[in-house]
């Protein structure tokens, strides 16, 4: 089963770095294209990615933060795929970047953004 959701959270790029790769328990793999950033964990019996897209609400008393707040996306599998290692994360990195660019748009981020066609693949990095 594949899984995602993207969420309007107060953090800072570090933090959700830091946040990830704490919880993956592994080293992670990154890329990124102008302020969109991705990871996704190496161990190959989990799929699991994150991506970050900064996003100021037009409105900011409904967002209730005062720090840096951003869409971050996470996708993941559930039990058995048939994809798997480079192939998994980079297929999940571009399932959270495509919720991610819907989301971008109903969240009303100040800031217009244009969106590459894709990110740049794990392995040209």
């Amino acid at each position: 089963m594949l899984t995602g959701k993207v969420e309007l959270r107060e953090s800072s790029k570090a933090a959700w770095e830091e946040g990830y790769s704490s919880l993956a328990g592994t080293d992670v793999v990154r890329t990124s294209a102008g302020r969109v950033a991705a990871l996704a964990q190496i161990d190959p019996d989990h799929g699991l990615a994150s991506l970050y897209v900064p996003c100021d609400p037009k409105d900011p008393g409904k967002a209730g933060a005062s720090g840096p707040r951003a869409l971050i996306a996470e996708a993941g599998v559930v039990g058995k795929s048939r994809a798997s290692g480079a192939d998994l994360r980079q297929a999940l990195t571009d399932f959270a970047y495509q919720l991610t660019r819907h989301a971008y748009d109903l969240a009303e981020c100040k800031e217009s953004r244009d969106f590459p066609e894709k990110l740049p693949r794990y392995e040209d990095h």
